[in-house]
């Protein structure tokens, strides 16, 4: 929506609505806003349907397990709201940092915000500093309060987090410390017990973000330095002390042959609903030598790429040409250019209705963008 003058932080497709209209939630880096858009795959049109209040500027969202509920990062803790329909969000309770967590940036919001999808439905916290917030919730799914304040070593800043598909084991993508943390989810408590961390494939990546593939073999992981995706193999039956994944020194590179890595920095990752295309994004930063006059533009544009994964239908019935299982990368599918540079955010969201579609939310200019992945097609 260009439109909108606010920056647009993270988005996740809602409920459809009927079977041709669906529905997508919005948020605000920098003001209390949050935002509906209703788009009609028959007409491809993108609409904004509702302005809702917010209680903070929201770096991040995230949907309980039922999408009952919303989860949000703000400044210096977290927040939760109640979905009341597809339109419409109601504010419940917000839960502030513990005072011990060091190394959070002040003023900055939190990074990232999980839920856990199966009982007791912790909602984990990541305020890129040496620590991270497990929380409970109620019975409505409102957070209640920190259950456990996790402190990681002082060098730390974990930017995105995943789950495996079981909901045992939480990973983090940890920019500052150049590596993943892997941590045991207790299944009656929703604490983290630390299992192992393991370094970035190469000095200075920066892994920003991750998702563990639903087959529960690979895990993916942004770098975002390098503007690269680099692939992990996760360790089946492996003791709680032991490393649970391993470097294929496998990448893919989010930029066109030739463009310098030091021009752009990678952001978010995330996987079709099929579960059989990745999708990450880049963005372009200015040159500090040449600096726009607005700060958020750098005159040059930044991509999305989409990397065609071995289907799960295969793990049923494995094919030879494809050894290593659903969720192994096959080849990249496209790589095109984003609207604008991204700014300092261009989250891609693939959508749960179908998997040619996904949005792409853009911080530069306040816009969100539906993008027909078969065909190149973009409505903002």
């Amino acid at each position: 929506m260009r439109g909108l003058t606010q920056s647009i932080a993270a988005l996740l497709a809602a409920r459809p609505a009927l079977a041709d209209m669906h529905h997508i939630f919005v948020s605000s880096f920098t003001t209390p806003q949050l935002y509906s858009l209703e788009f009609d795959d028959q007409k491809s049109t993108l609409e904004l349907s509702g302005n809702i209040a917010a209680h903070d500027g929201h770096s991040w969202i995230s949907f309980s397990y039922d999408k009952s509920a919303m989860y949000a990062g703000e400044r210096d803790g977290f927040a939760s709201y109640a979905v009341e329909n597809s339109t419409y969000l109601g504010y419940r309770r917000s839960i502030e940092l513990e005072s011990g967590c060091q190394g959070a940036t002040k003023g900055f919001k939190t990074a990232y915000v999980l839920p856990l999808m199966k009982a007791p439905f912790t909602v984990y916290g990541a305020p890129f500093g040496n620590c991270l917030n497990a929380m409970s919730v109620e019975p409505d799914g409102t957070l209640e309060d920190i259950v456990q304040n996790l402190t990681f070593k002082s060098s730390t800043g974990v930017q995105g987090m995943s789950m495996d598909p079981d909901n045992n084991i939480l990973y983090s993508a940890d920019d500052v410390a150049n590596g993943i943390w892997a941590h045991h989810v207790d299944t009656e408590s929703g604490k983290l017990e630390q299992v192992a961390f393991a370094p970035a494939p190469t000095e200075d990546a920066r892994p920003r973000d991750l998702i563990v593939h639903p087959g529960g073999k690979f895990l993916f992981v942004v770098l975002e330095a390098k503007n690269e995706i680099a692939v992990y193999a996760i360790n089946q039956g492996q003791e709680k002390s032991e490393t649970p994944i391993t470097f294929t020194g496998l990448t893919y590179s989010l930029i066109p042959q030739g463009e310098d890595p030091a021009e752009y920095l990678a952001d978010e990752i995330s996987i079709s609903v099929n579960n059989d295309v990745l999708y990450a994004s880049t963005r372009h930063r200015p040159n500090p030598t040449r600096r726009p006059r607005n700060k958020r533009r750098s005159g040059r544009n930044g991509y999305v790429t989409a990397i065609l994964l071995v289907p799960m239908k295969e793990s049923k019935t494995p094919q030879p040409n494809h050894p290593q299982g659903p969720g192994f990368p096959l080849r990249r599918l496209f790589q095109v250019q984003t609207s604008t540079s991204g700014g300092i955010a261009n989250t891609v969201s693939p959508a749960p209705w179908g998997n040619e579609y996904f949005a792409l939310s853009d911080s530069e200019v306040g816009m969100v963008q539906l993008t027909i992945g078969r065909c190149g097609k973009s409505m903002a």
